[in-house]
C-alpha cells in the first residue's frame, strides 16, 4: 500500500522478495499543469512489474475491506499511502501490517519530513517502522538511519515462516 515515488523502492524490494497479492494505491488524480488524471508512481511501477493494482476511493470503506480480505494477505506493507488506515483495515493481514514511515518518529511528522530535517541542518535522517496493530498512537518503533539525501535499503519483514523474505538487518 503506497502512493508517491518515495514508496517505489520499497515496492520493488517487496516484489523481489515476496509474493504480492495486490498493490493498493490512491485513485488516479489530476496532476501537472494540465491537471489531467494520472496514475500514482506506485500504480505505474506496479503495472510495470505485472502486479494487480487496486485503487479504492476509500480503503476503509466496507466494500474495499471486503476486496482486500478476499485476497487473504499475510501482511500489509504500508509506505506513504496517503490516507489514515483504520484499525479494521490494518488488521486484514494475517500478521497485521507494517508501516514504513519517512522520518525518525516522533520527530518530523507530517507531509515533508525529509525536507524539514534537511532544512533544520540535520546530517542524517531515516525511516521508522512504528507499530500499527492495536496502537492508536504510533510514535515508537525500529528505525534505520542513513545520511541525509540517501535512503536505507528497504526490506521485507513478514516475521512469518516464509523463506522468501530475508532476515531483518540489525538496528
Amino acid at each position: 500500500m503506497g502512493t508517491p515515488e518515495f514508496a517505489v523502492p520499497a515496492l520493488r524490494a517487496v516484489a523481489r522478495a515476496c509474493d504480492v497479492a495486490a498493490v493498493v494505491t490512491q485513485p488516479d488524480r489530476p496532476r501537472g499543469r494540465g491537471q489531467h488524471a494520472a496514475a500514482s508512481a506506485v500504480a505505474r511501477e506496479a503495472g510495470s512489474l505485472g502486479l494487480t493494482v487496486l485503487k479504492p476511493e476509500n480503503v476503509n470503506a466496507p466494500e474495499s475491506r471486503a476486496q482486500l480480505r478476499a485476497l487473504a494477505p499475510d501482511l500489509l506493507a504500508v509506505v506513504a499511502y496517503g490516507m489514515i488506515l483504520e484499525p479494521e483495515s490494518l488488521a486484514l493481514g494475517r500478521l497485521g501490517a507494517i508501516n514504513l514511515h519517512g522520518s525518525l518518529l516522533p520527530e518530523y511528522r507530517g507531509a515533508s519530513p525529509v525536507q524539514r530535517a534537511l532544512w533544520d541542518g540535520r546530517g542524517s535522517t531515516g525511516v521508522t517502522t512504528p507499530p500499527t496493530r492495536g496502537h492508536a498512537r504510533s510514535s515508537t518503533g525500529r528505525d534505520r538511519r542513513s545520511p541525509a539525501g540517501t535512503a536505507p535499503a528497504p526490506w521485507c519483514c513478514a516475521g512469518g515462516p516464509s523463506t522468501r523474505c530475508p532476515p531483518r538487518p540489525p538496528a
